[in-house]
């Protein structure tokens, strides 16, 4: 039996067999007749005609870019070079350089870049010398995790106004306070992870804690809000039981309160008791703006807590000095400083030198002490201006004058303090709302005043409060703003 071979018929000339051969055949997917057996003649693409592609002539000095340059290169047709399946051998240059591709710090300058520290960029000194770390350790990539003669200076570093001795620790430069708390979070509270804070609180700080994942726990301060609850601290430790707790004991952002000696050594106690993490922000300690306050500041916080297992603290220069010295530390155990500085190879890798070395200096010269004097007179006037102000422009209005820091918290007399800012904005004055300080909407009727306007603008400021809250109190709004704005 001799099997013969069918030619391979294509998709539209397979058919289905019908018995009767009257029947043309039907295609089996279309179900139409194929058109040879239609008594037509089977359509046929048109041929195409091939027609030259005209040569691009190439003009006189253009580049060739897919003419392969280096031996190891191979061109294809309409497409880049691309490198074979090779190793590629490098040639060393001229001066036989290395690629050290292991670390990403940049090289040292060159020699006469060496010499400009010493020649044309001087730090103000008393005696117009420049200080001896400068040439050389604006050089040394270790400084970008802190300086050690900077961490040192900055370990042994007090409070112009403080009369007791921290215990001694370990400390470490962060990107400002904000930097360190981030760290601290990040490092130390996992998402979820409870954390204590005190109501009313930074608006900042509370807001980089939501954004870390963190469960905020509202602890109420006094209810005149000039002090610490420290009954409510103690059930709030003992019952939540928070990883961290954050409290500026000194100045208090956003009411200005100052925590007394027996009030930090409560608190420590609580926390030490609770297993909590105390986390002491320090950065208004230099603004005691009140000559009986300044001169019988309480004792730190770190001051009760010798092993320094229970509290860390974090200070600046940002605020005591200049806002545009972004600079903060951490006080801590050895153990949690080293921890720190291995988290930060993930984050901002370090301190900028130069500003590392400007804060040494004035450190170690004794110039913080006259640029914390000058910021303080400073935020001395201004409070006095607005305070008058205020007072003159919005009768209504409640507020404890503070002995220090750069706010004032002030109560608006029963009108909404987000309705307030509102219309404040579009009148050309912009305050912060009382809810932005505290958990889930707490502190409508109240906002924050800062010390950033003296004289006749701190009035200026004061009287479009004062229209704000009458619209506010009248159930208007404003359509129109009043330039210039005064940001408040």
């Amino acid at each position: 039996m001799h099997l013969q071979s069918q030619p391979v018929r294509r998709r539209h000339e397979l058919s289905v067999h019908h018995p009767h051969p009257a029947v043309p055949h039907r295609n089996l997917h279309t179900h139409r007749t194929a058109p040879h057996l239609r008594g037509q003649p089977p359509r046929t693409q048109p041929q195409r005609q091939h027609t030259p592609r005209p040569q691009r002539r190439r003009q006189p000095g253009a580049r060739q870019y897919l003419r392969p340059r280096h031996p190891t290169l191979v061109e294809r047709a309409d497409t880049h070079p691309v490198p074979r399946l090779q190793p590629l051998q490098l040639r060393q240059q001229r001066n036989k350089s290395r690629f050290r591709l292991h670390v990403q710090i940049p090289p040292r300058p060159r020699k006469r870049l060496q010499q400009l520290p010493e020649q044309r960029h001087r730090l103000p000194t008393s005696d117009s010398r420049p200080p001896h770390l400068l040439p050389g350790q604006v050089r040394d990539p270790a400084a970008a995790i802190g300086h050690p003669v900077q961490r040192g200076v900055v370990e042994r570093h007090q409070p112009p106004v403080s009369r007791t001795t921290v215990a001694a620790g370990y400390a470490a430069l962060r990107t400002g306070a904000m930097g360190a708390v981030s760290a601290i979070c990040g490092l130390l509270a996992a998402r979820g992870e409870r954390i204590a804070v005190e109501h009313p609180s930074y608006a900042n700080i509370l807001q980089l804690m939501r954004e870390a994942g963190a469960r905020l726990v509202p602890v109420p301060m006094a209810a005149d809000h000039t002090g610490w609850d420290l009954p409510a601290w103690q059930r709030t430790l003992r019952a939540a039981a928070p990883q961290l707790a954050y409290v500026m004991a000194d100045f208090h952002n956003p009411t200005g309160a100052l925590a007394d000696t027996g009030q930090r050594r409560e608190l420590v106690t609580a926390a030490r008791t609770a297993g909590t993490l105390l986390v002491v922000d320090e950065t208004m300690v230099d603004l005691a703006l009140d000559e009986p306050t300044a001169t019988a500041m309480p004792s730190p916080v770190a001051a009760f807590d010798p092993a320094g297992s229970s509290v860390i603290t974090l200070g600046s220069a940002s605020k005591a000095v200049w806002a545009g010295m972004r600079l903060g530390w951490v006080r801590a155990a050895p153990d949690l400083i080293r921890r720190l500085a291995v988290a930060r190879g993930s984050a901002d890798l370090g301190s900028p030198v130069l500003e590392q070395l400007a804060l040494t200096h004035l450190l170690r010269s004794g110039e913080w002490h006259q640029a914390v004097d000058v910021c303080r007179t400073r935020a001395r006037s201004h409070r006095d201006a607005l305070v008058t102000a205020v007072r003159e422009q919005l009768p209504q209005w409640e507020f404890t004058v503070p002995h220090g820091g750069l706010t004032l918290w002030a109560r608006t007399g029963g009108l909404s303090g987000s309705r307030i800012a509102e219309v404040g904005e579009r009148l050309g004055v912009r305050v912060p709302s009382g809810p932005r300080f505290g958990v889930d909407g707490a502190f409508e009727g109240y906002v924050r005043l800062p010390f950033t306007v003296s004289g006749a603008q701190a009035v200026e400021a004061a009287s479009r409060l004062a229209a704000a809250s009458r619209l506010v109190a009248g159930g208007g709004t404003a359509t129109t703003a009043t330039p210039p704005g005064l940001v408040v």
